[in-house]
Parts: structure tokens; sequence; C-alpha cells
């Protein structure tokens, strides 16, 4: 684990806006997705490289141009009002001697989204604004380190795409705003702000179970166009937890609007009542450029697509899926003589993939999607005979019963 006096080399940064400085949020009760960078120059190639990196909210890192890990929703969830966890990323490999850059784009997530909100009266449960901490480590052959913390230099924005990416509304993006290369060197932030320094005394903690990842790609088996073809309807057969992947070329400010719902109407609609406030919508409007749409904070539990918009030159081998969930090792099977059987099993399978996104939930669909212990209690034994899921639990028991965890630092 990283000690007490190295993290004392980084602090807690906030978010600054670019559209205006009074904290208010964008339509819908949603924050922006934040975009940080620092570059920094190194005189010789470091023989080993790490990033520890955490947050009050979801970040995904970068170095160089480049993600650096294919793990989702980091640092996870937990209880807030206790502590966090933190990732380590060796990144080696992609630092060089000379000119070098880390970005990160930080979301509200469980922090400070509408998640956390939805059960306290309007309020958020923790925060209004997420935070990120992240900490470089270069060593060198002759026994030097080299450190490069988050603090009040390093540059960030609120105009990115995402105008904003939230587990319970979804996303909007937006390409007109993409900042392609934010995290290389060469990048120019004019425009951008100073990152704000904050202090929090939550406990920082390593993380010890396994991530969320991209776990499957599923392809639609069936596309409907109802009301001339305004309205597409795209089945995949199977309902799962993820989100879409869709390949658009449409004219610069032409917009499509991708809602999600586990079953049809009478009449072939998407029904959502069951979603009941949760708008698990995804808005794309298009630069004018071919983009491969992802959305990045969010996911949605779902069988089928309504793509409404200029979606009218969009194929079937345009579109497909992600399957979302922790990434858990598999360790139980059941097969015999009677389908149904054999079904309500795959069915198991399926409800518990759908609900393993860093804790136990309930649903992965509509404004819950919670780590409900009554859920979680009556599914367990039958949970660890699928799969390996004593680590899983054990951070999840962590947040619901250790009480007074000490804070590493201010």
């Amino acid at each position: 684990g990283l000690g007490l006096v190295k993290w004392k080399k980084s602090f807690w940064i906030r978010g600054a806006y670019c559209e205006s400085e009074d904290g208010s949020r964008a339509k819908g009760g949603c924050l922006p997705v934040f975009y940080f960078r620092k570059s920094f120059h190194l005189d010789e190639k470091p023989c080993r490289v790490r990033l520890y990196a955490t947050a009050l909210g979801l970040f995904e890192g970068y170095c160089n141009g480049s993600i650096v890990s294919d793990e989702l929703f980091s640092p996870g969830w937990t209880d807030y009002l206790r502590r966090v966890q933190y990732r380590t990323y060796d990144l080696t490999a992609m630092v060089s001697a000379g000119d070098n850059a880390l970005g990160f784009k930080l979301a509200t997530g469980w922090y400070a989204g509408l998640i956390s909100s939805v059960w306290t009266a309007g309020l958020p449960g923790y925060d209004d604004i997420p935070r990120l901490r992240a900490l470089l480590v270069c060593d060198y052959a002759d026994g030097r380190t080299e450190y490069l913390g988050t603090d009040g230099t390093w540059r960030v924005t609120s105009a990115g795409p995402e105008r904003f990416s939230d587990i319970y509304s979804g996303e909007h993006y937006d390409d007109r705003m993409a900042l392609d290369g934010f995290a290389t060197a060469a990048f120019a932030d004019r425009g951008w702000g100073l990152a704000r320094t904050a202090s929090t005394g939550v406990a920082i903690q390593g993380t010890a179970y396994q991530p969320v990842r991209r776990i499957q790609t599923m392809k639609p088996i069936k596309m409907t166009k109802r009301h001339s073809g305004d309205e597409i309807i795209i089945d995949f057969g199977q309902n799962f937890a993820g989100r879409e992947r869709i390949r658009l070329n449409l004219p610069e400010g032409a917009a499509v609007s991708i809602r999600h719902g586990e079953v049809l109407t009478q009449d072939g609609a998407l029904y959502t009542e069951n979603l009941r406030s949760a708008k698990a919508t995804s808005t794309f409007i298009s630069s004018g450029r071919e983009v491969v749409y992802e959305p990045t904070f969010t996911f949605y539990g779902f069988r089928y697509l309504e793509l409404t918009g200029e979606v009218f030159n969009v194929s079937l081998d345009d579109i497909s899926a992600v399957v979302i969930h922790t990434d858990m090792e598999r360790t139980g099977e059941f097969q015999c003589s009677n389908p149904l059987l054999n079904q309500l099993y795959s069915t198991i399978i399926w409800g518990q993939r759908s609900n393993n996104h860093d804790v136990p939930t309930d649903c992965p669909q509509r404004n819950e999607r919670l780590g409900w212990t009554g859920d979680a209690e009556v599914f367990c034994r039958v949970g660890s005979y699928n799969y390996h899921i004593g680590a899983f639990f054990n951070k999840y028991l962590m947040d619901g019963f250790i009480r007074g965890i000490p804070p590493t630092d201010a």
C-alpha cells in the first residue's frame, strides 16, 4: 500500500466551472464531467512508475494520451463518510524521458450524483461536487524517487463533451466539445482554470477485490422501425446490465436520443414506467465526424434500445452493447434434463451479473440500484456457489458494519 508520508505529497482537488462559478448544476440536476490535466518533464526515463489515484466520485485516468486501465467506475462505491479506496497503476511503459502529461476525467458517480440524493430529500448524500486525488511516483535506477501529486497547479475544465454522465439520468454527450488529446503534453489548455484544493478527513485505503469491467459484447438480434422510421427499437434478446456502443456518422449538430428498457408495450413501444424517475437516456450530439459512441460513467439495465432523432442511416452492424459487472471468477455450474430449470438457472446467473456492480444491488435499471442488505442476505449463498465473491462481499460488509475508521490525513 501507499504510506501516509507519500500521500502527503498530494492534495484533494475539486472541479471548477468554466461556464459559471456559482456551482449551479446542469439541466436535470446533474454536473458535467470535469477534465483535469498536468504536464511534467522528466530528465531521464524512470525504471518504475506507479500512479496512485482515488476520488470522491468516479474517475478515468490517462497518461500521454492513453487510458491507464480497463477498470470501470473507479475507485468503487464505499461509505464516503468513513473511507475511500485508491487504485494503483503501473505506468512504467507509458512514461518516458522528456515531456509527459497526466489527465483525469472526474464524474459525480455514487458520491455526488442523483443516486446519492434521491433517498435524502433531494440533498446530496455526501457532497455536491466530486473530488480527485492522485500521486505519480517515479523511481530511478540510482535510488532517487520523484513525486508528482495533485495540487492547485493542475488545470481543470468543465467544458468537455460529457455535459453530464449520471448513474440514474444517463449521459448527455456533445461531440462538438470533444477534448481529444487532453492528456498529452502538447495539448493547449488555454481557457482552462486552476484546480481548487479541498480538505476531507475520509480514510484512504487500498483495494483488495475485483474491479468492474466490460465482460462481454452483445449483438442485437432485431431492429424495428416505427413511425415512418424516426423511431427505432433495437432488441438484444437478453436482459442485462451494461451500455450501448453505436457507430454514428451524422451531420454536425444532429442529435440522437437513446432510451433503455427491459420490455415493450403491447403495441411495440418501449416501456419505461418501471424506471420511475431514472431517465436512463443517452443523448449524443454530432460534430460531423464518425464516432463510435459508448457512455462513460453510467450503466443501464435493459434488453431494448429506443433510438430517436437523425438515425435513419443506422444499421444493425453499427450497434452493439457491452455487458458490465464486477469481474468475478465463475466457480459453479448447473445443468439438468429439464429445460425450464436450466432456463431458470440461466436467469439467476444473468440476474447476479446484472446486480454486481461494486456492491450487490437490488436492480440495475430504475432509480434504486442500491446495496440493500436484505437482497444480499437472501442471495449470498447462491451467489457464492456461482462465483468467487469472497473479496467482493468482504468489501461490502466493511462499509456496512465497520465503524470509526481513522482518517489517514486531513
